[in-house]
């Protein structure tokens, strides 16, 4: 199977796993936080947390030796452990980005980041020649930053958890393309193009980061004021009754 051919049956499962769930009754599996279903979350936090890692586990597992060529060398240096792993992880990530295609399109900022993620981010993981590994731990890195945010959608909580981890996840994300752009000989344009993308992809990222943030911190602020409220009343009425 070719690389643009895994895409595209990345793409369709993404879209089939979306209608199936569409169509069926509503349940909480259709609940929405913040403008996700939870049937949603549930299996993107199944990829962030267990399948991605999965995937770097194995990449490294099979054949330790060759973990510095897979880190830093293009496809045609993998084994074939590891270019199977490698190509699952991307074959789940375009898939991952194909089934949210729904839901982000009544935001324009995560419209342009799934955008990116699939035809820059997958496209450039299939086809580059150097640093296969690195791409993979970026992406890996930034997706479990998402995965804290996910959480915190889901249980309205971690907020201050998901602001410390999804700061380390850009650090790392930075680094590594800052690190591919220059150690792996690429052309000056395409150097720019891809750091100016992870930083306007970060930027974004820590916009939406303390946005909830500021939101947890407000709706703990009303409930808290909400608690001091009846704690008041109900100390007047057992005075009223004493």
């Amino acid at each position: 199977m070719s690389q643009l051919q895994l895409l595209a049956h990345a793409t369709l499962v993404g879209i089939v796993v979306l209608f199936f769930f569409e169509s069926l009754p509503n349940s909480f599996l259709h609940k929405e936080k913040l403008g996700f279903p939870v049937w949603n979350y549930l299996i993107t936090l199944g990829l962030q947390l267990i399948a991605y890692p999965l995937c770097v586990l194995f990449a490294l597992r099979f054949e330790p030796e060759q973990s510095m060529k897979w880190l830093n060398g293009g496809w045609d240096q993998l084994t074939e452990a590891q270019s199977r792993s490698s190509r699952i992880f991307w074959f789940l990530v375009a898939f991952h980005m194909a089934k949210d295609l729904r839901s982000v399109m009544h935001d324009k900022r995560l419209l342009f980041h799934h955008l990116f993620c699939f035809f820059g981010l997958c496209t450039f993981g299939l086809l580059s020649h150097c640093g296969v590994g690195v791409i993979i731990i970026v992406t890996v890195a930034m997706e479990f930053g998402s995965a804290v945010f996910n959480v915190s959608a889901l249980t309205n909580t971690m907020a201050h958890y998901h602001v410390t981890l999804i700061t380390i996840s850009h650090v790392v994300g930075v680094f590594g393309v800052f690190h591919l752009s220059f150690v792996g000989q690429f052309p000056l344009f395409f150097q720019v193009i891809s750091c100016v993308c992870m930083v306007v992809v970060c930027v974004f990222r820590h916009q939406d980061c303390f946005n909830k943030f500021r939101e947890w911190r407000y709706s703990k602020s009303l409930y808290s004021i909400a608690n001091t409220e009846m704690v008041d009343q109900n100390d007047c009425t057992n005075e009223l009754i004493g």
